[in-house]
């Protein structure tokens, strides 16, 4: 991964930024926020689906289940949000789970990195594409969480790679929600020497905002990432890195509307 020369200040692109601005609503269980970071022990693509699953059933089971669920729970307290690395699911094993969720009454939010297969893990456009219609599939013709990346990738030329990561849960209203979204800013170790086989840093943003049920509990705005997303680098189509292209963005929606920063 490539370290950021934090002595350079980069200019903000006028360009439009592009993505999705997503609201679920979620039953937050308190004022603070809950998070776990799932690390394996060895990297084994192959072996991530088990390890998922059982963290997946061991935070929805009821206590005192008991067998392998019992032992996956390991100690788990209520969460909001567990995160898995990059590339870490493949997306049959993601669908799969997203069955699973579906029969579920509600549920955290859970954060994965996708492959395309166990075996690679780039996702060609059509594939991104077969996987969009798929989520969509199970979502039911309501849901618009997909809309605008639906949109984006008719756009996106047959030759490109995408990085994609999803963002899911089973909101407060019961409905299955899901957010793909592309990784931005590409590191170095994802570029082959063959030029068919590097990753395309993609031009979307998507920004998720969590709404209580709770009047008593504040609003989140979560910005899901990947990897090298956070760095303070430009992407290779010249936009601004994520993070900073959000905050830009925010600044103007504010700026137009007159309302000023709360951090809400």
């Amino acid at each position: 991964m490539t370290t950021p020369n934090t002595q350079i200040s980069l200019p903000i692109s006028n360009s439009p930024v592009r993505g999705a601005h997503l609201q679920w609503t979620v039953d937050f269980g308190s004022q603070g926020l809950t998070f776990y970071v799932v690390e394996p022990v060895d990297y084994a693509p192959g072996s991530h689906a088990t390890l998922f699953g059982q963290l997946v059933s061991a935070s929805l089971a009821p206590p005192g289940r008991g067998g392998g669920t019992e032992d996956a729970r390991g100690g788990l307290i209520r969460f909001d949000l567990m995160t898995f690395p990059e590339a870490f699911l493949s997306a049959e094993d993601f669908l799969t789970t997203l069955d699973y969720l579906a029969q579920q009454r509600a549920s955290p939010i859970f954060h994965v990195g996708l492959r395309a297969t166990t075996g690679d893990h780039l996702f060609t456009v059509a594939q991104l594409r077969e996987l969009i219609e798929a989520v969509r599939a199970r979502q039911g013709p309501e849901s618009a969480d997909l809309q605008a990346l639906s949109d984006w990738t008719a756009a996106q030329l047959s030759t490109e790679l995408f990085n994609v990561a999803a963002l899911f849960l089973i909101d407060a209203d019961g409905d299955l929600r899901v957010c793909l979204h592309p990784k931005n800013v590409p590191s170095p170790i994802e570029a082959s020497v063959l030029p068919g086989n590097t990753v395309t840093g993609a031009d979307f943003l998507c920004a998720v905002t969590l709404k209580p049920k709770n009047a008593l509990y504040r609003r989140v705005v979560v910005q899901p990432l990947i990897c090298s997303d956070l760095l303070d680098l430009r992407t290779p189509r010249g936009g601004p890195g994520p993070m900073e292209a959000l905050c830009v963005r925010r600044q103007r929606l504010w700026h137009r509307s007159g309302v000023a920063d709360n951090g809400g």
